[in-house]
């Protein structure tokens, strides 16, 4: 579980910003209280011209090879937005190194 913020940018040029919980279920973050996240930004959503979320701090655990961690933002079932970054996680060198692997990377 964890806290993000969201920012809604109105046609008036006006911003607003709530924060909300957020938990893990599956392979998804979802608000924790997706009712009272909706009807904050119901109130908007006639005028919404951009909206941003912020969530911080999210550890993804990692595979040798290739990762690739993808979000998106889904409202209403629709996907709005999304990206996606990928790394490569190299093997350790230096297995059997040391009493614990985990010192070597």
């Amino acid at each position: 579980m964890g806290t993000g913020i969201v920012s809604v940018k109105t046609g008036s040029g006006s911003l607003h910003t709530a924060t909300f919980d957020w938990q893990k279920v599956n392979n998804e973050l979802i608000p924790a209280d997706i009712n009272a996240l909706e009807n904050w930004l119901g109130q908007y959503s006639d005028s919404i011209q951009e909206l941003e979320i912020d969530i911080a701090d999210i550890y993804a655990g990692q595979i040798e090879g290739t990762n690739t961690f993808t979000a998106e933002a889904e409202y209403n079932d629709v996907v709005h937005s999304g990206d996606s970054v990928s790394w490569y996680q190299a093997p350790s060198n230096c297995e059997g190194l040391y009493p614990n692997p985990q010192l070597c990377f």
